[in-house]
């Protein structure tokens, strides 16, 4: 039984520059890295392909020219943009950053997603994926479905890592009451760390902005958030809880501001692919805990 505890939020945001390793409960380079090439790899299957590093920064392909990532630790125009061809280490291929556009909020505030483009689109030789933005109806869908969550290796590691969490809550309560973390606003998810309960469940470091989230839908990755920052109680200190810019609250943004190229949305089976932001109650985060 879980028991929810009101705290009030202590929020970072990551600085690009800042290299810690993504924290994944139960780490074995076998599981967690992407190219240990272990069968065991919870990613096993799919394609991270579209997810390339631009410096210290992020991006993550939605279709052959544009990309998304964390506004506070976006790569910089003219900034390469490196992936790896046919989701296979030792193959880099790179490109180059053109430009990039923060997205906003209804209100007109920032958002910390970022929409990048490309100054030449994929080659379509190299096999890199582009990512499909899921579209499944109210915020109710989205609400306790695991997602796989990307960040970092440590320094020096050959792979970057992933885990998973399970998205608790999406916030803010309103369109005109934004999420705020360090004067930055927007639609978050909210996965709460429940202090090693669980194989394989994540907090996000420092590095980590802008990396992908990604939930299973039909069979195939589908992009639902971008690493923005992490929570802790401002009195204990305990790690409480990570977050990500919610992609679909700005899909119909996204799809305005690409020229000549779309994303692809994907509903659910027999779910019409039509966003509805819920409204929700309470400004304030909702520890879970493990009772005792």
């Amino acid at each position: 039984m879980r028991n929810r505890l009101m705290f009030l939020l202590a929020a970072t945001l990551f600085p690009a520059v800042s290299n810690a390793a993504l924290h994944i409960d139960g780490y074995t380079p076998a599981r967690h890295d992407r190219f240990a090439n272990s069968p065991s790899f919870i990613g096993a299957g799919y394609d991270f392909s579209g997810v390339g590093h631009a410096g210290g920064s992020w991006a993550t392909m939605i279709s052959p020219s544009y990309f998304l990532t964390a506004a506070h630790a976006s790569p910089a125009v003219n900034s390469t943009a490196t992936f790896d061809a046919d989701n296979v280490p030792g193959g880099t291929v790179s490109y180059t950053v053109a430009s990039a556009v923060t997205l906003k909020n209804p209100d007109g505030s920032n958002s910390d997603l970022r929409l990048g483009r490309l100054t030449t689109p994929l080659n379509p030789l190299h096999n890199i994926a582009t990512y499909a933005i899921p579209l499944l109806g109210d915020n109710s869908a989205y609400i306790g479905r695991s997602q796989f969550v990307y960040g970092r290796g440590n320094a020096g590691d050959t792979s970057d890592r992933v885990g998973r969490n399970t998205i608790d809550e999406i916030i803010p309560p309103n369109p005109n009451d934004n999420f705020d973390v360090g004067g930055v606003e927007g639609y978050a998810t909210i996965s709460y760390y429940d202090d090693g309960s669980g194989i394989d469940e994540t907090f996000l470091q420092g590095g980590d902005s802008g990396a992908p989230n990604f939930i299973d839908v039909g069979g195939q990755l589908t992009l639902v958030g971008i690493n923005w920052f992490n929570a802790t109680d401002d009195k204990t200190k305990e790690w409480v809880a990570s977050g990500g810019s919610f992609v679909p609250a700005y899909a119909q943004q996204i799809a305005d501001a690409m020229v000549g190229e779309s994303f692809v949305a994907v509903p659910e089976p027999g779910v019409v692919g039509v966003l509805v932001v819920a409204l929700g109650v309470g400004v304030m985060l909702r520890r879970r805990r493990v009772a005792t």
